[in-house]
């Protein structure tokens, strides 16, 4: 077999690398929308165990609850609300977990590891961690 002549050589390397490029410019719309649609339900998954978690606190300890809802709504306000004590929220936070973990079987644990106990939250994982493995197979040229 002969060797191509090296300038042979960059010419089918230039027209690979634009045919690669071609490919990639083709799919990345489809990989963005599929991007997207992955964060969304991942946003979406976590909204409903957030919500979950906010009502077991809201029961637990309610006074703790609202005051960080506050805090957080006051974020980018300039009012200096009334502190947060940090210490009693970690407690509560750590005995809604515990209550949780004890009081339903969880559903599906993502591919980042994350639990999931609601159906709906469950769901919505699943659905992005199918959205994650198909980017993965098929949106690998783009960096996703």
């Amino acid at each position: 077999m002969v060797e191509p002549a090296p300038k042979a050589q960059a010419v089918l390397a230039a027209a690979y690398a634009s045919l690669l490029i071609t490919a990639a410019a083709q799919a990345a719309p489809e990989c963005l929308a599929l991007k997207t649609q992955r964060d969304q339900l991942a946003r979406q998954a976590m909204n409903a165990e957030i919500a979950l978690m906010h009502s077991i606190r809201q029961r637990l300890c309610p006074r703790e609850e609202e005051r960080a809802a506050q805090l957080n709504a006051l974020e980018h306000e300039t009012a200096t609300p009334e502190p947060l004590n940090y210490e009693n929220y970690i407690r509560c936070r750590e005995k809604a977990e515990i209550q949780l973990q004890r009081s339903r079987p969880f559903l599906y644990r993502n591919l980042r590891e994350f639990t999931f106990y609601t159906p709906e939250g469950s769901r919505l994982a699943r659905a992005s961690d199918e959205a994650q493995k198909l980017l993965d197979r098929s949106c690998t040229m783009q960096g996703d």
